[in-house]
């Protein structure tokens, strides 16, 4: 499975979703967070959407396959099921301070401003809209879902010291998106011909039970004995021997 187009493609799909999102004027980067950007940011406003996690997704999961069948309608190759993985951004907003004579407080509405539009474009979007999608995942014909702020977050608060940055505001974003393997076409070629073998196996014979013994005395059971041979439906023969016995109850005198 090559997962490289469908990381690429769903960077550049995402960013066409955000980018009607986003006010005019305010930029768009997937750079790890990096802690220059407190005092000089690479711009004066944009959004930054880091990728710092993939999962493979229960949801969604399929298993099998389908066929892919020519003209001839001949099966040519088996199409493995999709594997769906959750691609998790870790979205925030970075604004300029210096030249614009802006307090800390009124830059931090600001970027609060800019990710409040985004959450509100969440709420009104499940999945990415497929004029947005880019590549393998515009090609699989499937949707690529959204999660907005998931509550099962993995996020750690470890994260923010590895980035050496103070937290801040921030929203979790979740593409899921599908990754589909290549099809198998090394199968075997298509049966040219079918024989049916079948044939009617003879009717189940019982021979008559030869009667055998003696007569019973009193009080003595008296035994019948029969020998039957019997052809079962797949032709093997099976014998078993019948008895019957009788029991007499002996008169007792008074």
């Amino acid at each position: 499975m090559d997962d490289g187009p469908v990381l690429r493609d769903a960077d550049r799909s995402l960013a066409n979703w955000l980018g009607r999102l986003l006010p005019p004027g305010v930029g768009l980067r997937f750079d790890q967070p990096n802690p220059r950007w407190v005092a000089k940011p690479p711009e004066p406003l944009f959004v930054n959407a880091f990728l710092y996690q993939i999962r493979q997704a229960g949801r969604g999961r399929e298993s099998g396959w389908s066929d892919i069948r020519d003209g001839n309608g001949h099966v040519v190759a088996r199409q493995p099921a999709a594997q769906y993985f959750g691609l998790t951004y870790l979205v925030t907003v970075w604004a300029d301070n210096e030249g614009a004579g802006q307090h800390a407080a009124d830059l931090a509405l600001q970027e609060h401003e800019v990710l409040g539009s985004l959450l509100e474009g969440c709420v009104h979007n499940s999945v990415l809209p497929d004029d947005c999608l880019e590549g393998a995942l515009a090609e699989s014909g499937m949707k690529a879902l959204l999660e907005c702020a998931p509550a099962d977050s993995a996020l750690a608060a470890g994260m923010w010291t590895g980035f050496g940055l103070a937290p801040r505001a921030h929203l979790e974003l979740v593409v899921i998106a599908a990754a589909r393997p290549a099809p198998e076409t090394d199968i075997a070629p298509p049966a040219r011909q079918i024989a049916l073998n079948a044939g009617q196996l003879a009717p189940a014979t019982t021979a008559k039970p030869a009667t055998t013994g003696q007569p019973a005395t009193t009080g003595q059971p008296a035994t019948t004995g029969a020998r039957a041979t019997s052809r079962s439906s797949f032709g093997t023969l099976r014998r078993w021997e019948k008895q019957t016995i009788t029991e007499q109850t002996a008169h007792k005198s008074p």
